[in-house]
């Protein structure tokens, strides 16, 4: 889009938000009134439950277990990159270090969220596979916000991406 053309956009919905902020709200109709709850009962009775209750318990073993498998992935891939001869003269085994660190963060938050029980109706091969996956496309969301952050912000934003992703994909 050119610039003049955002300039036109731009000033177009600036001078239409003021004029729709203004108008009138309609009329709304009284609510009923509130039933009145007899003894036992709760307020909640009724409304859906969240599909997993235990998504922050997951989370939080998803980031330890992120942390985890990074170290381990850090290590195997130095070794695969010592082995195969991929080394920079100037920085020698870390983009080894550093994809291996992501791949094995990526899959521990997946092994982390998905080994408690926590309740599941479901096995852990299901919540494993649940698990993996979510935290893979947690990951690869992470990686796509540092498009519009700045760079530095991907040590942050994949293993937290990977262990949330895990965590709401992993219950049953």
């Amino acid at each position: 889009m050119k610039p003049a053309h955002l300039a036109v956009v731009t000033l177009a919905v600036l001078a239409a938000a003021p004029a729709a902020a203004q108008r009138r709200a309609a009329a709304f109709a009284t609510a009923p009134p509130a039933p009145s709850l007899a003894p036992g009962d709760t307020v909640l009775e009724g409304l859906p439950r969240p599909r997993d209750p235990y998504v922050v318990g997951r989370a939080g073993t998803g980031a330890l277990g992120w942390v985890l498998g990074a170290i381990a992935g850090g290590f195997v891939g130095a070794g695969i990159s010592e082995a195969t001869g991929h080394t920079d003269v100037e920085w020698g085994n870390l983009p080894g270090v550093v994809i291996g660190a992501a791949a094995g963060g990526t899959l521990g938050a997946g092994v982390g969220a998905a080994s408690p029980r926590f309740g599941a109706s479901c096995g852990f091969g299901k919540r494993l596979a649940d698990g993996v996956l979510g935290s893979v496309g947690g990951a690869l969301v992470g990686a796509g916000l540092t498009a519009i952050t700045d760079e530095g912000a991907v040590a942050l934003t994949i293993p937290i991406g990977s262990a949330v992703g895990a965590a709401l994909a992993a219950g049953c």
